[in-house]
């Protein structure tokens, strides 16, 4: 994604300038796009329509507070630009002739490059962080990238407003901290007291930034409960517990509906919670929360979870094989069906796969039994090229689904992070929709099936 800085004062790029409030203007547009929505980063709330075309008019933002919007096309995942929303400025937005687009502020360019050189950091480095046995040695490493982009912000720390700096460093240190903590909670499955996870000290739950970035003090307070009541029996003290921790009321609202909706949308970071999570307990906590400003964040995901919930008819979704054939669900009518969704840019679903390939080994000689895996990388070409590089392509039961995470499949089964495992019964019903890994549990589950055939 590009992205330009414009040195002047940004009030002499309006001859509006004087008027208060928050607008957005499209300077340039070299390419097809009609249109894009910003969007609040965290909650996805659609703030705004941008006409990509008028390239006059001053649209206006409802913006009261500092906070942080996103740029995109609808529905991509992928291709999006940050940009800090704060009242009585004015943007200016191009884009380009390659469909990438950017705004005009100094501020939204460095939050881009944090955004991104993480993600790059994290890939140049992947062999040594998978591989090392040494856990503190990938704290120290983070160290080294937290200190360059610190020095980046400090250098342009005077053309940058006092709230932008501090936003600015905090998304520095929390994105950082939002992989060490994914790392230590979903991928190493490391103890609350293990001292790899010294450095949450330094996460301030109360920030005025927290909304920016919540994840991070959600996982911070897990790991602190847990160092004091050594395991989690129900949702509902854990929620006190974020209570007891969290002065400020609105942020406590905001903390809920964020909580309550990962444990939906991404229930591999909260397995010990998911794990007490039902359709049961779901209504009884949407009630609970009706009255809470920020429910829509909640809602939208319980919405998806009753319709990709226990029992429910199972999505009749179309992949591609290899050669470009096209099956349907539907094809393995009378089957057990184990769906892996995975992608080769998810780590842990790289590391979880060994597992469903035993499982496909387990019932290879099972009729009754069926265990796909199914990509939703961004390409189709990603996905070969992955196939040939491991040797899987002779494998029938690799498929593919076209716009990925963008997909009807991945909007039908409420598919927001990866890896994603739905079982799926003979009658075409889903038994488990939101199963944390290929583990004996599922062979269990796939053995009594089998008898009741």
């Amino acid at each position: 994604m590009k992205y330009f800085i414009i040195l002047p004062v940004l009030a002499l790029l309006f001859s509006c300038g004087s008027n208060d409030g928050t607008y957005l203007q499209v300077e340039e547009n070299n390419s097809t796009i009609d249109s894009l929505y910003l969007t609040a980063l965290i909650s996805d709330k659609l703030i705004a329509k941008i006409d990509a075309r008028d390239q006059n008019s001053l649209l206006p933002l409802p913006v009261d507070s500092v906070s942080i919007g996103v740029i995109k096309k609808r529905g991509d995942r992928y291709n999006y630009h940050l940009t800090v929303l704060a009242p009585n400025t004015k943007t200016k937005l191009r884009v380009f002739s390659d469909s990438t687009y950017a705004t005009d502020k100094l501020s939204d360019s460095l939050l881009n490059y944090i955004s991104r050189s993480n993600n790059n950091f994290i890939g140049r480095h992947q062999p040594f962080i998978y591989s090392t046995s040494d856990m503190d040695s990938i704290v120290d490493l983070f160290e080294v990238l937290r200190n360059k982009r610190r020095t980046v912000i400090e250098k342009n720390k005077s053309r940058l407003s006092k709230a932008e700096l501090e936003l600015l460093h905090f998304q520095n240190e929390e994105r950082i901290n939002g992989f060490l903590l994914f790392f230590g909670r979903v991928v190493k499955r490391l103890s609350p007291d293990d001292s790899y996870f010294r450095f949450i000290s330094t996460i301030d739950e109360n920030t005025r930034w927290a909304k920016t970035l919540p994840d991070n003090i959600l996982y911070k307070h897990e790991i602190n409960y847990l160092r004091q009541h050594d395991s989690l029996t129900n949702i509902g003290s854990f929620i006190n517990y974020i209570d007891e921790k969290t002065t400020n009321r609105d942020l406590f609202s905001f903390l809920k509906a964020v909580y309550l909706r990962d444990i939906i949308e991404s229930p591999s970071y909260w397995e010990k919670h998911q794990k007490l999570f039902d359709t049961k307990e779901l209504k009884h906590l949407a009630d609970a929360e009706a009255n809470n400003p920020y429910f829509a964040i909640f809602k939208r995901a319980s919405t998806s979870y009753f319709v990709s919930g226990k029992g429910k008819k199972a999505f009749d979704f179309t992949a591609e094989k290899l050669d470009g054939t096209a099956i349907k669900l539907s094809d393995f009518k009378g089957k057990i069906v184990f769906i892996d969704t995975w992608a080769t840019w998810c780590g842990t679903c790289l590391i979880q796969k060994p597992q469903a390939l035993d499982l496909a080994e387990q019932y290879k000689d099972e009729p009754r039994v069926e265990v796909i895996f199914i990509s939703v990388d961004s390409s189709r070409e990603i996905w070969e090229k992955y196939l040939n590089r491991k040797g899987e392509t002779e494998s029938p039961n690799n498929f593919y689904i076209g716009e990925g995470m963008r997909s009807d499949y991945a909007q039908n089964y409420n598919i927001k992070s990866l890896p994603r495992y739905i079982l799926i019964d003979a009658q075409g019903d889903i038994i488990n929709g939101n199963i944390l890994e290929p583990s004996e549990s599922v062979v269990n589950i796939i053995e009594n099936e089998l008898q009741n055939m």
